[in-house]
């Protein structure tokens, strides 16, 4: 290995203290050690000393932009005379060493905060020469006995990542490559079933529809309607509930609280949010219809159809008996606004599919259907 470029994978490993004797000892050890592994063209430990310090100097006249007068191939040459025992180096070999410094600076200063410089044309060039050294890949082994731990591992961040980012974005297409990260991350965790993981992505997929934040909103269902972020987040929240329930345990209640906001806004479907013959039979003929938006914002209750009383039965009646205990008070009639933004909603509760997830409960797994209905004790207590 060159001198210059043992000298810079030195440097790079740590901040070059800047008082002279310190450098000195240093510089003292470097050049003992390389010494001791390539003595082939230097005569002893002090050759390598006097001409590490030489690079150094040569590194910043050439790099330094307050420097204006450079030092040519000569001055070095003439600079580094007799210093090899009382003899001269060759001039070839110092010329490389020049070159090189010129082409690739020694950074003697890593990025602050950093163990590494910072990735530069001349360093990545030099990467390019070592990895012509190295095999042309390195075989991995493809059987997943790391996968779970690794997954476990990195879950919390990339939630965290995705969140940030989904959070921020004004793109549309950023929102969908962020719900897409949402999905698989639910989709790992469900296959090595990380109970903990999907919880708190459900939880934070829940704030990030504004549900359970649209009280502090003076237009509540408007708002909604016109937020694109939050009704996305709102359909991954519930496509999760669908597709990997088996493996939701305390992410119910946060996903309890998203339903019954949504019954107070009357966005929810009928059939979910009453427990009648004629809902029931809304449901059959039109699974995705939803509530028309007069009756939930001017209607006193949520009160069922008269005729024949019907004995409650699954988890679905269970809790539309809920939903008839919390119901909004009396609202002024809607606006054109808020009717349009309710049309715009409708399509985005039908992705939902709310009353899925109580009418295929019985399919759950037992500790998952346990959790499903503490969390409905609790939302009614």
């Amino acid at each position: 290995m060159n001198l210059d470029t043992a000298l810079q994978l030195f440097l790079e490993t740590f901040r070059l203290p800047g008082e002279s004797q310190k450098i000195q000892r240093v510089l003292e050890a470097f050049s003992e050690r390389y010494y001791e592994q390539l003595p082939q063209i230097l005569a002893n430990k002090d050759a390598a000393l006097l001409l590490s310090y030489s690079l150094i100097m040569l590194n910043t006249d050439q790099h330094n932009v307050q420097v204006k007068k450079k030092v040519t191939e000569e001055d070095f040459i003439r600079n580094n005379r007799h210093i090899n025992g009382g003899n001269d180096l060759p001039q070839k070999f110092l010329l490389e060493l020049y070159q090189s410094i010129c082409k690739n600076e020694i950074r003697t200063t890593p990025e602050q905060g950093a163990g590494f410089p910072v990735m530069t044309p001349s360093r990545w060039i030099d990467l390019m020469h070592k990895s012509k050294k190295t095999a042309p890949f390195i075989l991995s082994d493809s059987k997943p006995y790391l996968d779970h731990d690794m997954f476990t591992i990195m879950s919390g961040p990339t939630i965290a990542a995705i969140s940030v980012v989904f959070d921020h974005a004004e793109h549309e297409e950023v929102y969908q490559t962020c719900i897409d990260g949402f999905l698989a991350v639910a989709k790992i965790s469900a296959c090595h079933h990380l109970e903990d993981v999907l919880d708190g992505l459900v939880a934070s997929l829940c704030k990030l529809t504004t549900l359970l934040n649209l009280s502090s909103v003076e237009e509540p269902v408007l708002a909604f309607g016109d937020d694109t972020k939050a009704r996305m987040a709102t359909v991954t929240v519930f496509t999760i509930a669908n597709r990997y329930g088996d493996f939701i345990r305390t992410g119910w209640r946060n996903i309890l609280d998203c339903i019954l906001k949504l019954h107070k806004l009357g966005l929810l479907p009928a059939h979910v949010a009453n427990n009648t013959a004629d809902d029931l039979e809304l449901s059959s003929s039109d699974p995705g219809h939803v509530k028309p938006l007069t009756n939930s914002l001017s209607s006193s209750s949520i009160s069922p159809s008269v005729g024949t009383p019907r004995r409650s039965s699954g988890l679905m009646d269970r809790f539309s008996q809920l939903l008839s205990l919390d119901t909004e008070e009396p609202r002024s009639q809607p606006t054109e606004q808020q009717l349009a933004a309710h049309q715009h909603t409708i399509q985005t509760i039908q992705k939902c599919h709310i009353d899925s997830i109580f009418t295929e409960s019985k399919f759950l797994q037992a500790a998952s259907l346990l959790q499903l209905a503490q969390a409905l004790i609790w939302a009614a207590g």
